[in-house]
């Protein structure tokens, strides 16, 4: 990771972060789930066309396990699918989405009879969501692509998991919390038992915040 990386990664959070920004999700119309995975992580962007082309909703990223990151790249690509949905449900689930993908195998996967293992398992929890598939190809599909490469922490608005300590370009956990210390939105969550409808936390100087599915996303301040 050097300093060509970090320029893209620098111009990557000024694009996602200014204008537009994130779309206030309309029910009355459809979504569009955008996956992509890499040996390093998962990645999606929930977007929304509300008249003014497709917008983002959400984004998120996941580092990937150890053995998740030992998986063939359908398995990965399928693996995106399954944690994306599932992280999106209250806003897909009971609706008709499209799913885009740049691998054409995951059309596959919804239609082969010989699946076998964890890939039918994740066959069998597909059909309960009502989705069209669309492959765009990896150059179109700039943005779930780079996510799942430079996975980063949580943002709240914008969604990513912890990276894993120690990377090269990481922050350490004082740094985000000395930089947490001087921001007005994260410090006016301190004492406060909710933000929306999820659980706000402390440990040690880190603010938090509680999934429905019980894991906890650090609230990155602006400055990061």
């Amino acid at each position: 990771w050097g300093a060509p990386q970090q320029e893209a990664f620098e111009c990557l959070k000024r694009v996602l972060t200014g204008r537009p920004l994130l779309a206030y999700p309309d029910f009355s119309k459809p979504f569009t789930l955008v996956t992509d995975a890499s040996k390093v992580g998962l990645e999606a962007a929930l977007t929304q066309d509300q008249g003014q082309g497709e917008q983002p909703v959400a984004y998120a990223s996941k580092v990937n396990a150890k053995n998740v990151a030992q998986y063939g790249i359908t398995d990965l690509e399928c693996a995106a699918v399954i944690w994306a949905v599932k992280l999106f449900r209250p806003y897909l689930y009971g609706r008709k989405f499209r799913l885009v993908t740049d691998h054409a195998a995951l059309k596959w996967l919804m239609t082969s009879k010989d699946l076998t293992g964890r890939v039918h398992r994740w066959a069998l929890q597909l059909q309960e969501y009502d989705f069209e598939i669309v492959y765009r190809p990896g150059k179109d599909n700039v943005v779930a692509d780079a996510l799942s490469r430079a996975p980063v922490r949580t943002v709240v608005g914008g969604r990513t998991d912890a990276a894993p300590p120690g990377g090269e370009g990481q922050l350490t956990d004082d740094e985000i919390a000395a930089e947490q210390a001087k921001d007005k939105t994260v410090q006016s969550l301190k004492g406060k038992k909710k933000y929306g409808d999820r659980r706000v936390g402390e440990e040690g100087a880190l603010v938090y915040i509680y999934e429905r599915d019980g894991s906890k996303r650090v609230v990155l301040p602006s400055s990061l």
